[in-house]
């Protein structure tokens, strides 16, 4: 028995090919990428959806620990990326809210009270009536107590 230490290509000899690629020495060795990948970015098309749909999520309310699952789920977005068009979201009802003619928004909400107001006595449905009611009346300001009726 010979005491000399075996290389390892002796070693792996045993298991057949040593040649990483195939066992033909033309073969040429297949260069491993082993460069980092650089992520994907994203159009400001494709941002600006991602917030809006946020922004639907919040509203629906959604808890946000679902929504930056859901953004890791549907985008890939890491949970911090997910946090920015939360917030993102966040600031961009606050800016539409900003922008409304708060005049206009009351006569809106008058106008679909009533409609409910319409249905709930259509369909006998007294305290959905009687509660559009009651809000319609804090929206016009009219249960001031110091007004004399």
């Amino acid at each position: 028995m010979s005491t000399e230490p075996r290389t390892t290509d002796d070693l792996l000899a045993d298991y057949g090919s040593t040649d990483p690629v195939g066992d033909n020495e033309d073969d040429n060795i297949a260069e491993v990428d082993d460069t980092p990948k650089r992520r994907v970015a994203f159009t400001a098309m494709e941002i600006a959806e991602q917030v809006y749909q946020c922004q639907n999520w919040l509203a629906e309310g959604i808890r946000p620990n679902l929504i930056r699952q859901r953004c890791a789920d549907r985008w890939g977005l890491a949970t911090r990326t997910s946090e920015h068009r939360m917030s993102a979201a966040r600031r961009q009802m606050i800016a539409d809210i900003n922008v409304m003619d708060r005049s206009e928004k009351v006569s809106e909400l008058i106008e679909k009270l009533e409609t409910v107001i319409a249905h709930a006595i259509e369909n006998g449905a007294g305290s959905n009536a009687i509660g559009a009611m009651r809000l319609q009346t804090e929206l016009l300001q009219l249960n001031n107590k110091h007004r004399a009726i």
